[in-house]
């Protein structure tokens, strides 16, 4: 009896290492490797880097090889698997090729799906295909969400088999596959433009890409262009600038040449009051070339002021990667506008006259009078006639001093508004802040064609003794000098119409 139960376990051994070893014979080995793509930050479709199974040795089985893209879900995914031989192309782009002579005229069937885990691209494998080392399996044009992931942060791929035991990766499970890299960098040079400044100065938006290749052209047929893979746009760049004031208007340019390399910006909108919005399209003869150039590109729109209507203010301009989240363009960005803050790009400010009193007094029984004509409303009396233009005029008083000094503040007295054909007058014995002083007055107008007159008198108990008066200088407006420097005894600006004199 102990014999027979010998047998029938030796048997039972037999018969398992028999099995295991069926298995082991059927087992695929594939060397993995990969080749990782730089991908950009914020970016909702991009693709990832080659996966490349080399065959090893082995016999294949029923099976299914799956890749697995961690923590970066598949924004666009194909319609169904898809079954055949050579290279199979899904809807969403892409391409799992199968080459060698026993893989390319096998029958496989590839899919993609997400999970929990991340995009999947899933193989099913068929059995009793002969493994060679000259048979590859190539997975190219994955296009995964890596919007949320910081600079420097890395994609992987894991690879895994179903059965566990039916295919075996040597050297690596886990690949690299992708590295996030920087997007775009927004920088600006600003100016300043008083409203009467014709032409206004220009500012200049400089639009850098984060690295060399982020800026695609997949359509319309640059030489040496890169695969499609799905895509169905190119690169765009949206430049918004913010508070613009009113009575300010952009004509942007098309094209925008690169300042090195092969590539242009094109025009594509513009939206917003003043054209304060416009998105631009990446073009380029040659896409290898640009590839290799981190392309820089300066953005100079025309600037256009309405005189009569505009306003002061600061506008401020950031950039971003375009078509946005919303879009079904691939390429797609989920990308803020930088930099936040944005950076300062117009100044719009009043054009002024300066009024230079040299010398007033109201003291010891002398008293000074001042008066401001608004000339800039010269209808009938001039053609073309000026803007009409208003606001308030602020007067400064700096106070005679002793030397060696200190020199002290100014006072400060400041009209409400001086309407354009109005004149204001006042005298210094009327202005508490000026009251007993003798010195100079620097009188600010928020307007043009200031001028201005001053009359000092003594009066005594038989009645008025001295009386003499001048008219004020004029200091050129220094928002209209060049950079915004009052210069001593400029000449006569183009644009000012006044000059330092009488």
């Amino acid at each position: 009896m102990r014999a027979k139960v010998k047998l029938v376990s030796f048997a039972l051994c037999a018969l398992l290492m028999f099995g295991f070893a069926i298995t082991a014979n059927a087992q695929a080995v594939f060397n993995a490797s990969s080749t990782p793509n730089e991908v950009v930050q914020y970016g909702l479709t991009e693709l990832m880097g080659e996966v490349r199974f080399t065959g090893v040795s082995g016999t294949t089985i029923g099976s299914t090889i799956t890749v697995t893209y961690q923590g970066a879900q598949m924004v666009t995914l194909p319609g169904a698997a898809v079954t055949g031989t050579g290279t199979i192309t899904l809807s969403n782009g892409i391409q799992v090729a199968f080459s060698g002579p026993n893989f390319a005229g096998a029958t496989w069937t590839v899919n993609a799906i997400n999970t929990g885990l991340g995009g999947q691209v899933v193989i099913s494998v068929p059995g009793g295909v002969t493994v060679s080392g000259t048979d590859i399996i190539t997975i190219n044009g994955a296009r995964t969400d890596v919007s949320s992931k910081s600079v420097g942060s890395e994609i992987v791929a894991s690879l895994s088999s179903s059965p566990s035991n039916a295919n075996s990766f040597a050297f690596f499970s886990t690949l690299r596959v992708a590295v996030v890299n920087n997007s775009l960098a927004i920088t600006v040079t600003g100016v300043t433009d008083a409203i009467c400044i014709v032409p206004p100065n220009k500012p200049t938006v400089r639009v850098l890409e984060g690295f060399a290749g982020v800026f695609v052209q997949y359509t319309t047929g640059p030489a040496n262009p890169r695969t499609r893979y799905g895509a169905t746009g190119n690169t765009q760049v949206r430049i918004v600038i913010s508070d613009l004031p009113a009575g300010v208007t952009l004509t942007w340019p098309t094209p925008v040449t690169a300042t090195a390399g092969p590539a242009t910006l094109v025009f594509v909108s513009q939206t917003g009051t003043g054209n304060s919005t416009v998105v631009y399209e990446f073009r380029t003869t040659n896409q290898a070339t640009s590839d290799t150039l981190q392309e820089a590109f300066d953005v100079t729109p025309d600037v256009d002021i309405d005189q009569a209507t505009a306003v002061t203010g600061q506008s401020t301009a950031q950039g971003q990667l375009y078509p946005g989240s919303t879009s079904t363009a691939i390429p797609r960005f989920n990308h803020p506008l930088i930099p936040d803050p944005g950076l300062n790009f117009i100044l719009v400010s009043k054009c002024v006259t300066n009024l230079l009193f040299p010398f007033v007094a109201n003291v010891s029984g002398y008293d000074t009078g001042v008066a401001i004509a608004n000339t800039s409303y010269d209808v009938q009396a001039i053609t073309p006639t000026t803007t009409p233009q208003s606001g308030p005029v602020t007067l400064y008083l700096y106070p005679q001093f002793a030397e060696p000094g200190p020199a002290t503040a100014p006072a400060t007295y400041t009209v409400a508004n001086v309407t354009a054909g109005n004149t204001w007058a006042g005298s210094m014995s009327q202005i508490p802040a000026f009251a007993g002083k003798v010195g100079y007055i620097i009188a600010v107008a928020q307007f043009q064609f200031a001028h201005g007159f001053c009359f000092i008198s003594l009066g005594g108990s038989s009645g008025l003794v001295l009386a003499e008066g001048y008219t004020a200088n004029i200091i050129p407006d220094v928002a209209l000098q060049t950079n915004n420097v009052r210069n001593p005894s400029p000449p006569e600006h183009a644009n000012s119409g006044e000059n330092l004199g009488h």
